[in-house]
């Protein structure tokens, strides 16, 4: 049965050469030389084969291609023509002047006379029927050519578009023609080519090549902001094909008018730095006396202007404006540019003023702490203060102290995002503090808080806690000892308990995989609860106390072997705890492997094999096997086959007197990665090994490979039954290359 499985898989497996077709994603596939196959005899002498009925067969200029005003049409026929039946049968229209020249018997040559075809015409030239061939049979049908004659140069595209407004001004100007105009020269003769492009007004700049139909014009300096511009290329350019522009092609565009972009600082900006530079942003290069003349910076509290320096960026875009003194602490500024702020041409000024406000750096002092002034049941995180403006780092250094002292460990930290200063450390419980900031903290400007700031808060106390000191969800506990455990608990009054005894089906939902959906709202049936009772604690507050639980009974005693659930609470602690208790007689080591599992079931207290004990193996919803322990205490047990080992497994023995559980996930510091050791829960029926002839490869090249496929069992490996398998390349992009 194992074999017919093996044999399915390998029927559709398909090994994956990923490295191979990234690297070459054409490469052909493997090919194995072949000799070289004799030329086969001809059985018919053709000669002797009747003559057929003449054919054209080729033309030139082939479909598509435009005959030249200086060119000739060629007709190429599949045998000897009588050439006067040719000629006599030949009509063109509309009507041509050509002269007829015969290249060989089976090639007639039209050459039409100067002047005689038009530019961008459409010509039918047509072989009626009557033409005969030199055996003197005619054509089934007339052989009709489509010609078209070389047409007009035109241009097919331009940016900026025809009639295109707000254009920027540092724009480059470009044409793209339907045809190519110039040849493919090297850089040094790119002066020799035709630069086809005239402005109005004019725009100083060179122009270029970019390919053979497309011209660049890049000018020297920034178009003039707001005006209107005629860009034209006139009639009679020729282009490579003979083709000629038949009129003069002209449009216009509109550049952007000077506006401004963006301002620094924005408007509403507060705790702007007394030593700040204002910068003005604008679309495009702006006159500079102008545009200086234009702007004012504002101490609205006096009315008084302020003084100030003005530098540019290289492309005169960017305004700065750098205040000869520093600006006031706490004040209030409006910035201004005028409308009479030109563009760099002079012709055009900005369409509106542009008025903006922001406030400087406020007087040093704490606005805000956290906690608050007075603050009680105040969180344990930390102590933050905030400042009204950005403070020196340095200065804050020894200026903080609380009452009472805090750990050695705590840290200080400054934030200059929000301007605050932070202490991380471990504040006590149910504790009164002081926090006090002594006079001298200053700004980076040197204004100082000249008085101690103070504020007093109290810590509320740690939360209510009724806690488990257990391992895990599930615990196992010896079913010869007493059955008990220790809560740890702190700021309660009182701990209640509920024991209930649940059956394999209902622990099997609790603690599986999915377990953590049901586990938190599952309620036992009335008849399995078994006790509840709660326990009085009587600690100090916010100390932490623990005590010992019998579960069995107030005066202890051991539960039967079986499966249970505790739920602990308390007034106060937000939900419950659940735990699961296996209490057990024996101890279950479980095996599994895809195809079967090993138990080995030993007693609790002496270590011995416990024999003719029945067990049970189950899957997460079914049962998987059965058996009974031998002599040493296993047992193996064949299972349905699995294709993967994560999915969960139960083991269950019961009989005898014993009791003992064992779950396949149950592996905490067993894990053979926790011992460096690799280990794969997939399931495989082959092993293979893959390698080419070599490890790089260009395009086009050949690629040999060569694999060994084994069939796998366990460590055991032997040739598999199939001879062949199927094979499939692909490239880096997952597509099928053959």
């Amino acid at each position: 049965m194992q074999q017919s499985r093996q044999r399915s898989r390998l029927m559709s497996i398909v090994l994956t050469v990923l490295t191979l077709a990234a690297i070459a994603c054409n490469l052909p596939g493997r090919r194995t030389a072949e000799p070289q196959a004799a030329p086969p005899t001809p059985t018919v002498d053709v000669s002797t084969l009747p003559p057929t009925t003449p054919k054209v067969i080729a033309q030139q200029p082939f479909p598509g291609e435009e005959l030249p005003l200086d060119g000739s049409i060629d007709i190429y026929f599949d045998q000897p023509m009588d050439r006067g039946s040719v000629e006599e049968a030949l009509r063109i229209e509309p009507a041509v002047e050509a002269d007829l020249t015969w290249v060989d018997d089976s090639t007639l040559r039209i050459t039409p006379r100067p002047g005689s075809i038009g530019r961008a015409m459409h010509y039918r030239v047509t072989v009626e029927s009557s033409a005969r061939s030199a055996e003197g049979l005619s054509f089934e049908s007339p052989a009709r050519l489509d010609i078209q004659t070389v047409g007009f140069l035109e241009v097919g595209d331009t940016f900026p578009a025809p009639d295109a407004n707000a254009v920027e001004t540092n724009s480059v100007i470009t044409v793209f023609f339907n045809r190519p105009v110039v040849p493919l020269v090297i850089s040094e003769d790119m002066s020799t080519l035709p630069h086809p492009l005239s402005f109005e007004p004019d725009i100083p700049g060179s122009g270029e090549w970019v390919n053979t139909s497309i011209y660049t014009w890049n000018p020297s300096q920034p178009l003039a902001g707001g005006q209107s511009y005629q860009v034209s290329v006139e009639a009679g350019l020729t282009d490579q094909t003979g083709g000629v522009l038949e009129s003069t092609y002209a449009w216009n565009f509109t550049t952007l008018p000077p506006e401004i972009v963006s301002v620094s600082p924005t408007s509403g900006v507060t705790d702007f730095p007394l030593d700040g530079e204002i910068t003005v942003e604008f679309n495009q290069a702006m006159d500079s006396i102008s545009t200086q003349d234009a702007f004012s910076l504002v101490d609205t509290n006096s009315g008084l202007g302020t003084r100030g320096a003005f530098s540019w960026d290289e492309d005169r875009r960017v305004m700065t404006f750098t205040p000869s003194a520093r600006l006031h602490l706490d004040g209030a500024y409006q910035a201004s540019v005028d409308a009479s702020a030109r563009s760099a041409s002079g012709q055009v000024t900005l369409s509106s003023p542009s008025v903006w406000q922001f406030t400087t750096v406020a007087t040093p002092a704490v606005v805000n702490t956290s906690p608050f002034n007075g603050e009680q049941d105040a969180e344990l995180y930390g102590i933050v203060l905030f400042f009204a403006s950005p403070m020196d780092e340095d200065s804050l250094k020894d200026k903080l102290t609380v009452d009472p002292a805090l750990p050695e460990d705590s840290t200080v930290f400054y934030n200059s995002y929000n301007n605050s200063l932070s202490v991380s450390g471990g504040l006590e419980p149910s504790t009164l503090y002081t926090v006090t900031l002594e006079p001298g903290a200053a700004d980076p400007y040197g204004n100082t808080i000249t008085r101690p700031y103070t504020f007093s808060f109290t810590t509320g106390p740690l939360p209510p806690l009724a806690q488990l000191n257990v391992r895990g969800i599930v615990g196992l506990y010896d079913a010869s000892r007493t059955t008990e455990l220790f809560v740890r608990h702190r700021n309660i009054d009182q701990i209640d308990f509920q024991l209930s005894r649940l059956t394999f089906d209902e622990f099997r939902t609790l603690a599986g995989p999915q377990g953590y959906q049901t586990r938190d709202d599952y309620v036992p049936p009335a008849n399995q609860v078994m006790r509840t009772w709660t326990l009085q604690t009587d600690n100090e507050l916010n100390e932490d106390g623990y005590v010992r639980v019998p579960i069995a009974s107030p005066g202890g005693g051991a539960l039967d072997p079986g499966l249970y659930l505790l739920v602990v609470d308390s007034p106060g602690v937000d939900g419950d705890t659940r735990h699961l208790m296996a209490v057990v007689s024996g101890n279950l080591t479980l095996k599994t492997s895809f195809d079967e599992s090993l138990v080995w079931l030993t007693d609790l207290q002496s270590g011995q094999p416990l024999r003719n004990v029945d067990v049970t193996l189950y899957g997460e919803n079914d049962v998987l096997g059965r058996g009974t322990t031998g002599a040493d205490g296993t047992l193996e047990v064949a299972t349905p086959h699995q294709d993967n080992l994560w999915d969960v497994q139960y083991a269950v023995a019961q009989g005898n007197g014993e009791y003992a559980l064992a779950v396949n996930d149950w592996d905490d510091g067993l894990g053979a990665w926790e011992f460096g050791v690799g280990s794969n829960f997939q399931f495989q029926d082959y092993t293979l090994y893959m390698y080419t002839d070599r490890p790089l490869y260009r395009p086009g090249q050949e690629v040999f490979f060569r694999g060994i496929l084994r069939d796998k069992n366990d460590v055991s490996y032997s040739l598999p039954l199939q001879t062949s398998v199927s094979v499939a390349i692909y490239n880096d992009q997952g597509d099928v290359l053959r």
